[in-house]
């Protein structure tokens, strides 16, 4: 699209300032409404139009030329200003010929004749802003119509600035939307507007916003109106305007009694709509009342309201809408009497505190007088904290389940509402609750029915009478459901805190099963029966009864019960029913038969009765027939017998002694039977030999080598009881040797080869199929060794190659392949394979299942002979390439979409009769390419299949799901209803996309098919409420965890060096914890805005049996300042020694014990997801977080000191869906944790091994096994080398993964005896801690190994003595100066019980020959310590021992002059020392997005993705105010990541905001972003004063542009920004110019 052509598509939405088509810019998107009118361009808008292109064309011009052209920019714009000056004669003259008010321009003049109740056009000029003429009348309001109400409430300026609507139909509706029967006075009524969408016809309410500026009037007349259009029309009719009613919403006084209603609205646009027929004839409104409800809350402060309901609707009620007054009444208690409330005369009642403690009802009045159950007593406010509970209890109730808690008690299981909802409350983590029901909500229609809720005051309260009312007794004909609904109100209590809660649902109280069964008994006893029952026996003479089939009460003759009989042998007795009659008919044989008939008595009626049945057995034994004897029947069918003979089933001489293929037993029809008389089965001596299947004897050859084997076949004929047999003799199963077993997988590979070709057909080959392909029955070899296709049944070899069922077919099922699926059915049919081309060249993949027959049942015989295996179900495919009707490529080939899906099963039903919710299949990201016709179903079929599970399925989805270990949930649609349902991104699924098999999937959709079983209550799964849409917005990580690329960090930061002061000491234990003797376990830190964050759980023994006690962890907000804790929230399990949590994109993500992984808002501390357990080891793994994902590594269970099992999984950071996992039988991951490098991740495992995968984890790509020792410590990635730590020998291995993604080793060296740490690198070194010697000689050891010439220092000392024990820890490093220090602690303690000594933190100046002692903690807070240390930007250190203390060591302030990283995406520590670098090395400090904040300094700048030894510019972070003295060094790049795909690695808090910066510097857009990108991109190599330059360049454009005039500025930053600026200006000058025409 050219310039010019890009300026006139933006000239009138960008330029006008108007709704362009008389409706609101969100008819855009909406239902994309065609314009009605023409657009008008004035010359002076055609002007701007003309400068903003010339801005667009000149966009990539530099900025400074843009300021020294700022002169050029001005006059442009003047002249256009000038010409904007000029009188819009265009318009004036289109308004004057078009008779449209000015203005209108865009409108139609007049609306079109016969459109009813369209808008109309005003017809008579009017200058603005005065109201719109009528058809009829000037622009002046009439005198039956007030100015208020004609005209519109603000000018056409005013509506054109607003997003509104034009209504083209109004209707006259109650207050509830609906069109009212009746109207009566002191109803409520209120005018709801339409627009239509002229393309599709479809008419689209209006929302509450569309109706702003819309000017309302309310008319009245005698006459009935059934159509009328315009107010000429209606003035005729007689309708005058109601003065004063001119709102939208109307209340009918008294005074229209024996009147009808109109209603007319002036559109914004001006466009006038009426009505298009009047009201119906307003009355008095009086009714015969039913009943009377009240909703709201018995609480100080809240609102009751009434609802009066009449007889009607499909319920037998319904709301009474007008003739109501109302009373509302107050009570001390329900016993007393009941005072009305001064002035309480309303449909609703606000509570005052002098109404506390009493009970209130309401009197509703029209032509009766009803009156509502009292609730109460009202209750007054509570303290806040219990408030705070109550309200949390409520909130809790109404989020349970789709429509919040509502009781369904079962009989013979509940007996008490309250005892209910208080177990419903416990479960959902809520106690301390006590619950009173105040009234039941339900109505007593019937009285004699039973059933009721106790609403009394004292220990009855909330019992369950379940209910109970025969048929005869019921005297109206109102439904059974609605008879037994009810709807309680509950008063809850904590503590000095009372509240209501009613369900929003109502519910059905069961039946009383005892009384219906024994009332079912009572009636079937007087039921007459056959005299025959009676007596026990069927003579021979009765072959047929009348069986009874209702009940019929003898006095009102109506049917009370219904019976349905059953017969134990319906070859002798055989039971016929319809709706009017039941039968028996007998079949004597010829021995006595004994038969029970079962009546099944049920009540009957209407809907909503009980479904309890009554079962009644009579046994019955059946008199012989007298012309038959035993041995008569025996004889004959021996003769029958003895016509039977064996043959093979492919023709040919048997040979019993050597039988080489399948036995053909005599059918029915060769003996000359009935097979529907005579029943006719065979049975075999050994099924191993021969399996008999219905005729067909299948034999199992005798592999050469084994004993052979032999089988005896016995016939057997059955004729009324009695059964005769024969021996039709023993049969042996010829020798299969082995050379006929290689011929035949030669000829099974020779068939698999020529699949493709077998099904061309007609085709000239696989590449351009334009013809239909052609499927086959078997393929056999000829005597010539070539392949016999047969395309029949009847050529068919059943003892050749055949296609067989594919994996996953159910003939029960909907798939519409069985032996010859298509990957593209709507090209290639399934089955028959017939060929519908496409548009496009299509590939089609054909996949096929094929077993040799004849080795079919000795391969299932011998399930571990290979080769056997190699000619059954061996799966077969062949791609083609369907030729298009364009010949082009699919444009969309190569395009994928990404669904998540999950399956969520039940757990078996409880003690207490709930069911928990369980992930079968775990919320799952699966990316497939972008197919027609792909279903929800698709997705969970593979899914399903994958997993190991079975189902079958319906024409809408599953039935039923098995799991691979048996669980079976099957569907029942009988009440209570069991089902899978389908879910669309948490929403039922509905109409087209109602059923997961035709369901199309969409980009980004979720999708999920959830167990319901009506039942039962359902609990959610691991007990923690989780909210996927909790807010989670960015805030600063100053240490974001160790989330990738290596555990230790790297800082600039000025901590301390030595004697390292206490700040505070803080306790994580609780006062219980430590009264208990808890030991406690914590997560390493992370820093998030300004405050701490960390994992915390206690242990503590059982008093009684000494086992350890773990309580459930939770992540708790320290202050910084003061080591307060702030909040906490309690997790959805325990945590092991520790955790290792990640923070990024405002998302904490925590690992827990036994594969727990919880992600939670940093902010609001709510979850937002968690994935359910899915291991049994623990999770004391490194996360990594690359890309918007989470990795996670575990192992599965100990075996000999190492770990079994294990596997990487892969997790989307936003929503906690699956998006890639890799398992192993063999060696698992423990304290592992893994790196990106480039496109691959690599980690190790606990027998050497180093695995690199793809980064979805599809596949492994290499692995290579470095040492004899286990990996238990994490991955580092610096200057392109990848570094692990063996264990057990204490080794650093320097590897190299290549662009291929293959793994080599490079050299290694040993620095200790053992370690578990991971390598902090800084300077080319790495630094390790370790351990050295054995259990009476232990020396603990920190590293420094020097990663060019691999050779290693050793720190064995700090202050002359041996470092205690082992450093565990990942150590800090931080580099002031020319000074490095680096800080460490030591797993050792000693003084048990009361330690003396231990958890303390060291620091080495490297250079020094030993260490020294950095702090020691005071009594009480001495323990054993594997914690690494942190720090934030000031230089303050923090760490944990297992005493329970986090610790804070003062720091010195952050480095003057040096870097600033940090920001969301820094993390603690890259491979390489920079805080946000892939593979920055050094000191750098730099964020991927983290502000740079002083660039230059002794230290460097922001080490970032491409950050050097000593550190230098961040990727994207901005260098402002950069130090004078400071020399940035380039640094190697080194990472293959793009800079937009920068992963999210380990952070520096380094000196991220240097202390003369304030808060206000965290923030930083896109646009300083990209431009720091592009800057630090060219400009690497400059020195301290030249890198100040474009700064100050950029500040002085910036400075010129702010002294331009308002359009000339906009011009100029049009220009800067190019096609983005030329929108942004647009849109501004739209909005400035509508403000000016105001």
């Amino acid at each position: 699209m050219t310039t010019s052509r890009i300026a006139s598509h933006l000239s009138v939405p960008l330029i006008e300032g108007r709704r362009p088509w008389g409706k609101g810019s969100d008819m855009i998107g909406r239902n994309c409404r065609p314009p009605r009118g023409g657009f008008k361009a004035p010359v002076w808008r055609k002007a701007l139009v003309a400068a903003l292109s010339l801005s667009l064309i000149t966009g990539s011009v530099p900025a400074p030329a843009w300021a020294q052209s700022v002169e050029d920019a001005q006059d442009m714009l003047a002249q256009a200003a000038a010409a904007a000056q000029e009188p819009r004669a265009d318009v004036d003259a289109a308004v004057a010929a078009g008779g449209l008010a000015a203005g209108e321009g865009h409108e139609e003049a007049t609306a079109p004749a016969g459109d009813a109740a369209k808008g109309e056009q005003p017809s008579a000029p009017a200058p603005e802003p005065a109201a719109p003429a009528r058809d009829d009348a000037p622009a002046t309001p009439a005198d039956d119509a007030p100015a208020d109400g004609a005209a519109p409430a603000a000018s056409a300026d005013d509506r054109s600035a607003r997003a509104g609507l034009d209504a083209d139909y109004i209707y006259i509706h109650d207050k509830n939307g609906s069109d009212p029967r009746k109207i009566g006075v002191g109803q409520e009524l209120r005018i709801d507007a339409t627009y239509e969408d002229l393309e599709w016809g479809d008419e689209y309410d209006f929302s509450d916003r569309d109706y702003e500026g819309m000017a309302f009037q309310w008319y009245v007349g005698e006459q009935k109106v059934d159509y009328a259009s315009g107010d000429t029309a209606w003035k005729a009719k007689g309708y005058v305007a109601i003065e004063g009613a001119t709102k939208r919403s109307f209340t009918v006084p008294e005074g229209l009694i024996g009147k009808r209603l109109a209603a007319r609205v002036v559109n914004p646009g001006g466009s006038v709509v009426w009505v298009s027929a009047s009201s119906a004839q307003v009355t008095d409104g009086k009714t015969d009342l039913v009943r009377v409800g009240l909703s709201g809350k018995a609480k100080v402060g809240a609102t009751l309201r009434a609802t009066a309901f009449e007889e009607g609707g499909w319920s037998g009620e319904q709301e009474a809408t007008a003739g109501v007054t109302y009373r509302w009444l107050a009570a001390p208690s329900t016993a007393d009497e009941f005072a009305p409330i001064s002035g309480a005369t309303g449909p609703a009642l606000t509570l005052d505190a002098s109404l506390a403690g009493s009970h209130i009802k309401v009197e509703a009045t029209s032509r009766n007088t009803v009156a509502s159950e009292a609730v109460g007593p009202v209750a007054a406010a509570g303290s806040a904290e219990n408030e705070a509970k109550l309200a949390a209890a409520i909130a809790a109730l109404e989020k349970d389940g789709f429509s919040g808690y509502y009781p369904a008690p079962a009989f013979g299981a509940d007996t008490n509402l309250n005892t209910m909802i208080e177990a419903r409350l416990e479960k959902l983590g809520v106690t301390g609750v006590v619950s009173h029901v105040v009234s039941s909500g339900m109505e007593k229609y019937e009285p004699a029915a039973r059933g009721s809720i106790d609403t009394t005051v004292g220990a009855s309260n909330g019992n369950i009478e379940f209910f109970f009312l025969p048929p005869v007794e019921r005297t109206s004909s109102t439904d059974y459901t609605v008879l037994r609904r009810f709807q309680p109100t509950y008063r809850l209590t904590c503590g000095d805190a009372t509240d209501t809660f009613t369900p929003k649902r109502t519910s059905q109280l069961p039946w009383d099963d005892a009384r219906v069964g024994e009332y079912l008994n009572r009636t079937f006893d007087n039921v007459e029966l056959p005299a025959e029952f009676a007596q026990g026996s069927i003579p021979e003479a009765v072959t047929k009864l009348e069986l009874p089939f209702r009940v019929v009460d003898a006095k009102t003759r109506k049917t009370v019960a219904s019976i349905e009989w059953t017969s134990s042998n319906a070859k002798v007795a055989k039971v016929v029913s319809s709706y009017n009659a039941a039968s028996v008919s007998f079949t004597h044989p010829a021995a006595p038969a004994d038969v029970v008939l079962t009546a099944t008595i049920k009540m009957a009626g209407t809907s909503g009765l009980s479904e309890k049945t009554v079962a009644v057995e009579h046994p019955l034994s059946v008199e012989p027939r007298s012309d038959a004897t035993v041995e008569q029947i025996e004889r004959e069918l021996s003769s029958v017998l003895a016509k039977a003979k064996v043959g093979l089933m492919q023709g040919g001489t048997l040979n019993t002694s050597a039988v080489s293929g399948d036995l053909k037993l005599p059918t029915p029809r060769a003996l000359g039977i009935d097979g529907r008389v005579y029943k006719l089965s065979y049975e075999s001596s050994d099924s191993a030999a021969i399996r008999i299947d219905t005729y067909r004897g299948v034999v199992t050859g005798n592999l050469e080598g084994e004993e052979p084997r032999s089988a005896l076949i016995t016939a057997s004929l059955t004729y009324e009881g009695v059964t005769a047999t024969r021996e039709l003799g023993a049969f042996t199963p010829a020798m299969v040797t082995n050379a006929e077993i290689d011929a035949a997988i030669d000829f099974m590979g020779r068939v698999k080869a020529d699949y493709a070709a077998a099904l061309l057909g007609t085709n000239a080959s696989s590449d351009e199929v334009v013809d239909d392909l052609d499927t086959f029955q078997s393929a056999s070899p000829a005597e010539d060794g070539s392949i016999v296709w047969a395309r029949t049944s009847t050529d068919c070899d059943d003892a050749g190659v055949v296609p067989v069922d594919l994996p996953g077919y159910d003939p029960m099922g909907p798939a519409q392949w069985r032996l010859f699926r298509s990957s593209r059915p709507s090209v290639v049919a399934h089955e028959n394979l017939l060929v519908t081309q496409p548009a496009y060249n299509t590939k089609v993949r054909i996949d096929s299942t094929l077993t040799y027959k004849a080795f079919e049942s000795l391969a299932e015989a011998h399930p571990q002979n290979n080769k056997l295996q190699q000619l059954v179900n061996q799966p077969v495919s062949a791609m083609y390439t369907v030729l298009g009707a364009t010949g082009a490529e699919n444009p969309e080939a190569g395009r994928t979409l990404t669904v998540n899906a999950r399956v969520t099963g039940l757990d078996a039903v409880k003690d207490d009769g709930t069911r928990e919710q369980r992930d079968w299949i775990p919320l799952t990201e699966v990316t497939l390419p972008v197919e027609e016709g792909t279903t929800a179903w698709d997705v969970f079929a593979g899914l399903l299949d994958g997993a190991g599970y079975t189902y079958t399925l319906n024409s809408a989805g599953p039935i039923s799901i098995t799991t691979p270990e048996g669980v079976t949930l099957d569907s029942d649609f009988n009440k209570p209803y069991r089902y899978w349902a389908f879910f669309i991104n948490g929403e039922y699924g509905q109409g087209a996309e109602g059923a997961a098999t035709t369901c199309p999937v969409r980009d980004g959709m979720t999708i999920e098919l959830r167990y319901l079983d009506d039942g039962v209550t359902v609990l959610p799964q691991a007990g923690v409420t989780v909210n996927p849409d909790a807010e989670h917005p960015h805030l600063d990580g100053q240490w974001n965890g160790f989330i990738n690329g290596g555990s230790g960090s790297v800082t600039d930061a000025l901590t301390p060096t030595s004697n390292g002061e206490l700040a505070w000491a803080e306790n994580l234990l609780t006062h219980e914890e430590v009264e208990a003797s808890g030991k406690l376990f914590a997560s390493d830190p992370l820093i998030i805005d300004g405050k701490i964050y960390i994992v915390t759980a206690s242990e503590v023994q059982d008093p009684e049996t000494w086992r350890p006690i773990h309580s459930l962890a939770r992540l708790q907000v320290v202050d910084r300042s003061t080591g307060k804790i702030e909040r906490e929230v309690q997790l959805g399990a325990t945590m092991d020694s520790t955790c290792r949590p990640a923070y990024s994109g405002g998302i904490i993500v925590i690992p827990l014990s036994g594969g727990y992984l919880q992600a939670v808002s940093a902010k609001t501390l709510e979850t937002i997801w968690i994935v359910p357990a899915s291991s049994q080891g623990q999770s004391l793994c490194t996360l990594t977080v690359h890309d918007g994902y989470v990795y996670v590594s575990m192992f599965d269970s100990f075996q000999d000191k190492l770990t079994v099992g294990g596997s990487v999984r892969r997790f989307n950071i936003r929503t906690g869906a699956l998006a890639g996992e890799v398992r192993t039988d063999a060696s698992g991951y423990y304290w592992a944790g893994g790196v990106m490098v480039g496109d691959y991740f690599a980690i190790g495992d606990d027998q050497g091994q180093v695995h690199v995968f793809t980064a979805d984890l599809s596949r492994e790509v290499s692995s290579l096994k470095i040492a004899d020792a286990s990996i238990r410590s994490t991955l580092v990635l610096s200057e392109g080398f990848v570094y692990a730590v063996s264990q057990q020998d204490g080794t650093l291995h320097k590897l190299i993964v290549d662009d291929a993604g293959h793994v080599e080793e490079l050299s290694s060296v040993k620095f200790a005896d053992t370690s578990t740490s991971t390598p902090t690198i800084s300077g080319g070194r790495a630094f390790i801690g370790g351990f050295k010697g054995n259990g009476k000689n232990k020396n603990g050891v920190l590293a420094v190994v020097d990663l060019e010439s691999m050779n290693v220092q050793q720190v064995l000392k700090a202050d002359g003595e041996k470092i205690p024990d082992e450093v565990k820890s990942s150590p800090l490093v931080s580099v002031q100066g020319s000074e490095t220090y680096v800080y460490f602690t030591v797993n050792w303690a000693e003084g048990y019980p009361s330690y003396t000594s231990g958890g303390s933190m060291y620091v080495y100046r490297l250079g020094d020959d030993e260490a020294s002692l950095m702090f020691q903690p005071g009594p009480g807070q001495i323990e054993f310590c594997m914690a690494s240390v942190i720090c934030d930007e000031e230089g303050n250190l923090y760490y944990t021992n297992d005493s329970g203390h986090l610790f804070k060591i003062a720091g010195n302030g952050p480095v003057q002059g040096g870097g600033s990283g940090g920001g969301e995406t820094g993390g603690n520590g890259g491979s390489g020392g920079g805080n946000d670098g892939q593979t920055g090395a050094g000191s750098g400090n730099g964020g991927q997005t983290g502000d740079g904040n002083g660039a230059g300094g002794q230290t460097g700048g922001n080490g970032g993705q491409v950050g050097g030894s000593s550190g230098n510019n961040g990727q994207s972070g901005s260098n402002s105010n950069a130090g004078a003295s400071g020399t940035p060094t380039a640094g190697n790049t080194n990472s293959t990541t793009p800079p937009s795909k920068i992963p999210v690695i380990g952070s520096v808090p380094a000196g991220a905001k240097p202390l003369a910066k304030g808060a206000s510097d965290k923030k930083e857009d896109a646009s300083q972003r990209d431009a720091a990108a592009a800057s630090d991109s060219g400009e690497k190599t400059q020195d301290a004063d030249s890198a100040v330059a474009p700064e100050s360049a950029s500040n002085a454009q910036a400075n010129v542009a702010c002294d331009m005039p308002v359009p000339a500025r906009i011009a100029f930053v049009a220009g800067a920004v190019g096609v983005t600026g030329l929108v942004a200006s647009g849109l501004w000058m739209a909005f400035t110019r509508r403000h000016k025409e105001v």
